[in-house]
C-alpha cells in the first residue's frame, strides 16, 4: 500500500499561461479534491482561483520572467537563489517519506535552482517533460535561424557554435550556460521523467545526461466529445495555431493553393501580415475566444497539423478530433502522429512537403475515404485522454515512485 499523502507541483506559473501550466494547476486541484495535501510551487504571477478554490496549499516566490529581466533576469535564470531558498523553506515542513515533487517548469522563473532543494532535502522527484528543454537548451530542438530541424547532439561544442536561438546568439549562450547548469544538478538529482507521447520519448530519452525511471504519461484533453452528426463543409480545411514559421502555416497555405481547397486559418503571430497579403483566398480569422474556435472545427472538414517543429503532444488535433468529431491531416513528426495512424483517425504526411500534404488533403476530398475516417474518430475511444484518467495514470507514477526511488 502506498504511503503518499503529499503532493508537490511545481510551475513557473500559478495560472494558466499554456498547456504545461494547465496541465500543473488542474492536477494540482484533482490531487487536493481527492483528499491528498497538495501543494504548488511558483513564481510568476498570482494563483489560478481554481487552485484555491479546491483547497491548494500556494507558495509563490513573486519574481517575473527572466526574459524580461536584463542582467538580473540572466542571473535569476541560472540560478535563482530566492525560489531554491523558498522551496528549501517548503520541503523541510514536510515528509519526504510521504510526498512526491512534480515539476511541469522551471525555465520561465525558478530555474535549475529548484532541483538542488529538492535533492537536499531528499524528496522524490518527477519531472514531465511538456517541452524538450530537459534535452535542448532552446527547449525545442529546433534551429529557429535556419528554421529546421536540429540535427546537432544537444549541448556538444558544435551545438554551442550554432546559433538556434530566434532572439540572438547571446540569448543562446545564456541558455546552454543554463543547460550546462540544469545537467549538473539533474545528474545529482537523477529526476524520473514522464514522456506526454511515444514521439517526445524517442527523441528526448536517448539525450538524458542520467539513468532514472521513465513513464508514459499521456495528457489529457479536456474537451467533451461531439454530438453532432454533421460532417462539416467539405471545402474548409483548417489550421489553428500561432502564425510562426515553425508551426508550418505557409505549409498549409501552398498546400491548400495546389489542392484547390478552401481553407480557414485561426490564430495569430509574426506571419500573419504576410500570409494574409500573399493568400487572399483562405480566411484569416485571427485569434478567437475557445469556444469560437470549437464551433469553426465543428463547421469544418478536417484539421490540419502542418508543423515542422516536433511537437510533444499536439492539443489541436485531439481537441479537433473529441469535440468536433474531425478526421485529421498531421504531420509524421507531430505529438499526435502515432496516435492518428494507430487508430485510423486521418492522413500522415511528410513534414515539410508541400507535395505531400496537398495529396493528403486532395486524398481526403474523396467521400469513401473521408466517410471512413469520420466514421473511424466517431467511434474512437478516447477515455485514455480524459482527465480522470490521466490523474489516475499519475497517481500510479506517484505510488510506483514512493517504492522504486
Amino acid at each position: 500500500m502506498s504511503s503518499l499523502t503529499t503532493a508537490i507541483t511545481i510551475c513557473d506559473r500559478p495560472h494558466i499561461g499554456g498547456g504545461a501550466s494547465k496541465i500543473a494547476i488542474e492536477t494540482a486541484s484533482a490531487l487536493a479534491k481527492m483528499g491528498l495535501n497538495s501543494y504548488f510551487f511558483s513564481a510568476l504571477g498570482d494563483p489560478d482561483p481554481a487552485l484555491v478554490e479546491s483547497g491548494v496549499i500556494c507558495v509563490n516566490c513573486g519574481q517575473g520572467d527572466v526574459l524580461n529581466g536584463g542582467v538580473s533576469g540572466a542571473v535569476q535564470g541560472i540560478w535563482n537563489r530566492r525560489s531554491e531558498t523558498a522551496l528549501d523553506d517548503l520541503l523541510k515542513q514536510l515528509d519526504p517519506e510521504t510526498a512526491v515533487v512534480h515539476v511541469h517548469s522551471w525555465t520561465h522563473s525558478l530555474s535549475p535552482s529548484i532541483f538542488r532543494a529538492i535533492g537536499r532535502r531528499g524528496f522524490k522527484c518527477l519531472i514531465t517533460a511538456h517541452e524538450y528543454f530537459l534535452v535542448c537548451s532552446n527547449g525545442g530542438l529546433y534551429d529557429y535561424v535556419n528554421h529546421c530541424n536540429c540535427g546537432i547532439a544537444p549541448g556538444s561544442p558544435k551545438c554551442l557554435l550554432h546559433n538556434c536561438d530566434k532572439r540572438s546568439y547571446a540569448q543562446k549562450l545564456y541558455r546552454s550556460v543554463r543547460f550546462s547548469v540544469q545537467n549538473h544538478v539533474l545528474g545529482s538529482l537523477r529526476p524520473a521523467v514522464a514522456f506526454v507521447s511515444d514521439s517526445s520519448r524517442r527523441l528526448i530519452e536517448p539525450h538524458l545526461a542520467w539513468n532514472s525511471e521513465r513513464y508514459d504519461c499521456l495528457n489529457y484533453v479536456d474537451a467533451a466529445k461531439s454530438q453532432d452528426d454533421s460532417e462539416g463543409d467539405s471545402s474548409a480545411y483548417l489550421f489553428v495555431g500561432r502564425l510562426s514559421p515553425e508551426k508550418g502555416c505557409d505549409l498549409f497555405c501552398e498546400a491548400v493553393c495546389r489542392a484547390g481547397v478552401n481553407a480557414i486559418v485561426i490564430g495569430d503571430g509574426t506571419e500573419l501580415k504576410r500570409l494574409s497579403d500573399s493568400y487572399p483566398d483562405i480566411r484569416f480569422m485571427g485569434s478567437l475566444p475557445h469556444d469560437e474556435v470549437l464551433s469553426v472545427m465543428r463547421q469544418s472538414r478536417a484539421i490540419v497539423m502542418p508543423s515542422v517543429l516536433r511537437e510533444t503532444f499536439g492539443l489541436v488535433a485531439y481537441e479537433a478530433m473529441i469535440a468536433a468529431g474531425l478526421p485529421c491531416i498531421v504531420s509524421d513528426v507531430g505529438g499526435a502522429a502515432s496516435f492518428v495512424m494507430s487508430k485510423g483517425l486521418g492522413e500522415i504526411f511528410s513534414a515539410g512537403s508541400v507535395e505531400s500534404l496537398s495529396d493528403a488533403m486532395v486524398n481526403m476530398l474523396d467521400s469513401d475515404v473521408y466517410s471512413r475516417y469520420r466514421e473511424a474518430v466517431e467511434k474512437a475511444d478516447f477515455s485514455c485522454l480524459e482527465k480522470t484518467a490521466y490523474v489516475e495514470r499519475l497517481i500510479g507514477i506517484y505510488d510506483q515512485l514512493m517504492v522504486e526511488l
